[in-house]
């Protein structure tokens, strides 16, 4: 089961992002063709509505106007 999340912010080689549920630390995020792009390495945020920060696998070849990305 797919899991949307929408981007905050890009800094670099890491992302900002909102999620909609629970999450895993270390866990593997997906672009719009399901290439893996990063994995999370904090979890931010009020439980209500976490946030967590994407650290980039490959910053040169990760689109800069990503809108949303995808967790499994």
């Amino acid at each position: 089961m797919e899991r949307e999340a929408s981007v905050i912010n890009r800094n670099g080689d890491e992302m900002l992002i909102s999620l909609r549920g629970l999450v895993n630390l270390y866990e593997k995020v997906f672009d719009g063709r399901k290439r893996p792009i990063g994995k999370i390495v904090r979890i931010l945020g009020p439980v209500s509505s976490p946030m967590a920060v994407l650290k980039l696998f490959d910053p040169k070849n990760t689109e800069n106007n990503i809108q949303s990305v995808y967790l499994r």
